[in-house]
């Protein structure tokens, strides 16, 4: 078993050692903390989380020791560190905090102090790993098989019961089309890893195959669990991961299966309009199915084979928000589902001796058979392949779905992750049992925020600035309404579902688009019509941006299951790492085979791998990194430009953030043979091994240029290439707007702070005013809430030239809508903010 207590993550490269030795950082600022309601002390309070970013050199390994979080009141708090990420000098990056803000809402600062001194609350016990928050005792193995061995709880004498108890306590069944059953209790070799342990919280991961009785192998699996000084419940993140070597498997049921000890006497349901109150019917079977994002039923089966609807059908419903218990006087045991509706479908269901979660559940699936399904390839060899240039399926559609087996269908390398948590209480007199935590918010962990001004001065994020809509307040409300339209656009065009949730449609077309012959005159509809975004121009580090620059916690929370989804659907998982292109179902009719580095929009990623403090994800994004750096650099001077940009884009990024000698080898090649593909124009040609082609340039492959050369020369400091990108940014931005695009415009932004910086030509500033203000023009604020914000929308009436008798019709949609420019603009478009703001000031001095 791999132990790391307090994890403390060591530079990636493996020659760098910690600069212990090093002169002392400097002069330690304490660091504001914002700490939102929900939290306070336990039992009934929620813990806090925050990620903290350091400048370089700001803050040693050594020191985090001597940092505590204080209360408003000047008390230091139960305060837990763990570093995620060292900058390649072995300073601190990022810090992963986690303390009792007891004091509740308010103000809270990171200082240099001494916090409580707290035992452990994880310690080890012969075979077992064991668990205690104070009212509660988790026993984990730590060898063999089983999620854990028992959850009890003290009851007002002291003493603990057993809820939860048995070699079979949480054990992930699935079962396959055929009907066979494959188990994690039967995993052989499970991995186990204490990822963190302190006074305050506690993590464990465990990691294996489920299997059959057979010892045949299917999904792998990864159950993280974390649990909290005083409180009585335990956080569990499931992943199940197609690492099969097989195309594709086919699933009829995925579901979590817990047992617990005692025989109910009252049930209670979470229902969309009010909560199911009553007795437990000895004998019957509860089950609550969200079959879709807008349906769920409630119900139980009678001891006498009979099938009844809840009060009636008065528990039935749209949104259900995931959660039930059973209780006695002396004991109860509840689960709750995060993003139970709009992961659907999910089943929670009860028994005597057991709740279940159905992450897939084969009751929903005669429902689903009936939604439009997107075909897989009628070749059963590509079947999971988009092979022709064609439209498919407009959105929306249901994919992942066999319709041949009436079941789920997953491709090799897909990977799916649910929150559950599981609380045990001393019955229905606890007054800090299930509901009182449920309907106070303290279930989860929350989320406290920092001062956006001091993120943008640790520089982790490159030139960003603070949002000042007093400074600049065209340009901030510009970006508002960016992130606005992406905050709307999963409600707005109703993305939900296991595998949607999180992404964006690639297209939103309106009534007025392709309405006549033209480009896609052959096919008669847009071939793109059904794909998804699949992180295109990275909306998942524009929004984490976006929430970093203001502190809207409305973007935290959407950057979260925008990551979640990238990491899952969008990364390929096996054999080999790396993101999909944009396609229909995501991957599963995948333009190629994952991983090309044409859509490596990994940035985000690799930022969210921080701000998560997930060692997983740290995990999962370096391997995309390492397979991009395998490449053979020498075959990029034969492909598109596009993708040799995104190559250097990805190799500068990963440089950066792991100071890794490989990536700057690669990224110094990949750069060179840019350099000499650019043409006496200054711009280069699309297709860089067809100079039969010159005469055609695609302006949009050359913002991905210069974009990519900025990037590499800002991690490298290797000025060579400065002319090549002076003369290729002079000649896009001369090009005029008739030449620019709302789509890739804010590319060019990071090219001409580069730049304003090491030219000192105040030009470069005018033309990112010049950008602003043609984004700003661009920008549709019509009040409807699909295209609000967005940048390729019309709005108007829809009246051609010759018509008669149509002038009363009122303004509408035109065109079409795509998340691409509002992703762009803020994951890119931010950077010419500081370059203004820099330039103004030098004149005025």
């Amino acid at each position: 078993m791999k132990k790391l207590t307090c994890v403390a993550v060591a530079p990636i490269v493996g020659v760098m050692a910690l600069v212990a030795s090093a002169a002392s950082s400097a002069e330690f600022r304490p660091i504001s903390i914002r700490v939102p309601a929900r939290c306070g002390p336990g039992p009934a309070g929620a813990p806090a989380e925050v990620s903290v970013p350091f400048a370089r050199g700001a803050l040693r390994p050594e020191e985090i020791g001597r940092l505590t979080v204080v209360a408003p009141d000047g008390d230091a708090v139960p305060t837990q560190t763990r570093i995620v990420w060292t900058w390649p000098d072995g300073t601190v990056r990022w810090l992963f905090v986690t303390f009792e803000a007891e004091a509740g809402q308010g103000r809270y600062t990171l200082a240099r102090g001494q916090p409580p001194q707290l035992k452990p609350i994880l310690q080890e016990d012969g075979q077992a790993i064991v668990i205690d928050t104070g009212p509660t005792v988790m026993r984990l193995p730590n060898s063999g098989p089983g999620w854990f061995d028992s959850i009890a709880v003290r009851n007002a004498g002291g003493k603990l019961v057993d809820i939860v108890r048995g070699s079979e306590a949480a054990d992930l069944v699935i079962t396959a089309a055929d009907g066979t059953k494959y188990r994690s209790r039967l995993a052989r070799d499970q991995r186990v890893t204490i990822e963190d342990n302190g006074g305050v919280c506690a993590r464990v991961c465990l990691e294996g195959k489920c299997r059959s009785s057979d010892g045949e192998a299917l999904f792998d699996y990864i159950v993280r669990w974390q649990a909290f000084r005083g409180r009585s419940h335990f956080l569990a993140t499931i992943t199940w991961i197609n690492a099969t070597d097989n195309a594709g498997e086919r699933v009829r049921d995925l579901r979590v299966m817990v047992p617990y000890t005692f025989r109910p006497e009252g049930i209670v349901i979470g229902c969309e309009s009010g909560v199911y109150d009553a007795p437990f019917m000895a004998g019957n079977f509860y089950f609550v199915l969200q079959e879709d994002h807008d349906q769920y039923w409630a119900k139980r089966r009678h001891t006498d084979g009979r099938t009844l609807n809840l009060a009636t059908g008065g528990a039935n419903g749209q949104r259900c928000p995931g959660w039930l218990y059973v209780e006695r006087p002396e004991r109860g045991f509840g689960i709750y589902v995060p993003q139970f509706w709009q992961e659907y479908p999910n089943e929670l269901t009860a028994e005597e001796g057991q709740i279940t979660v159905g992450l897939w559940p084969e009751r929903a699936n005669r429902y689903l058979s009936h939604k439009p399904i997107l075909p897989a390839h009628s070749d059963p060899r590509t079947r999971y392949r988009h092979t022709k240039y064609w439209p498919l399926l407009p959105h929306p559609y249901l994919a992942f779905f066999s319709a041949e087996d009436n079941c789920l269908d997953v491709p090799q390398g897909v990977a799916k992750t649910q929150r559950i948590v599981l609380h045990v209480s001393a019955g229905e007199n606890d007054e800090s049992g299930f509901e009182t935590k449920y309907w106070g918010g303290s279930l989860l962990p929350v989320r406290a925020h920092l001062d956006p001004e001091y993120v943008a001065s640790t520089g982790v994020f490159g030139r960003i600035m603070a949002s000042n809509p007093k400074r600049f307040p065209k340009e901030e409300r510009m970006m508002a309404e960016a992130f606005g339209w992406l905050n709307r656009h999963i409600d707005v065009r109703k993305c939900y579902g296991k595998f949607d949730y999180g992404d964006f449609q690639y297209m939103v077309p309106s009534t007025a688009y392709l309405t006549c012959t033209g480009k896609w005159a052959p096919m008669q509809e847009m071939p793109r019509e059904g794909y998804w975004h699949n992180n295109e121009r990275d909306p998942v580090r524009g929004i984490l941006l976006h929430y970093f620059r203001t502190g809207e916690a409305a973007a935290f929370a959407l950057a979260r299951i925008a990551a979640q989804h990238a990491f899952d659907v969008d990364l390929r998982h096996h054999p080999n790492w790396g993101m999909y292109t944009h396609s229909y179902g995501h991957c599963y009719r995948a333009l190629g085979t994952g991983g090309e580095p044409d859509h490596a929009w990994l940035l985000g990623l690799l930022d969210w791998a921080c701000v998560s403090g997930d060692p997983v994800l740290r995990g999962w994004i370096l391997r995309c990194g390492e397979r991009l750096a395998r490449m053979n650099p020498e075959a990029f001077a034969k492909t598109d430009l596009r993708t040799t940009s995104m190559e250097l884009h990805m190799m500068a990024s990963f440089y950066r953030y792991t100071g890794d000698e490989k990536y700057r080898t690669v990224a110094r090649r990949v750069a060179e043979i840019l350099r000499d593909a650019q043409l006496d124009t200054g711009l280069w040609m699309p297709y860089l091994g067809q100079p039969e082609r010159k005469h055609y340039i695609s302006m949009a492959f050359v913002s991905h240029t210069l974009m990519a050369l900025a990037d590499y020369i800002d991690a490298t400091g290797d000025e060579r290439l400065l002319p090549v990108l002076q003369k290729g940014t002079d000649a896009y931005c001369g090009a005029g707007e008739s030449k620019w695009s709302p789509g890739e415009i804010g590319l060019v932004m990071p090219a001409l702070d580069t730049l304003w910086r090491r030219t000192g030509d105040a030009k470069y500033a005018d033309f990112a005013r010049r950008v602003y203000a043609y984004l700003c023009a661009k920008q549709c604020l019509a009040d409807d809430p699909l295209v609000r914000g967005e940048f390729w929308p019309q709005w108007g009436a829809k009246n051609r030239a010759d018509a008669k008798g149509r002038a009363a019709r009122p303004p509408q949609f035109l065109n079409q809508a795509r998340p691409i420019t509002p992703a762009t603009v803020l994951a890119y478009g931010i950077t010419g903010l500081r370059t203004i703001a820099e330039a103004s000031r030098n004149q005025r001095h």
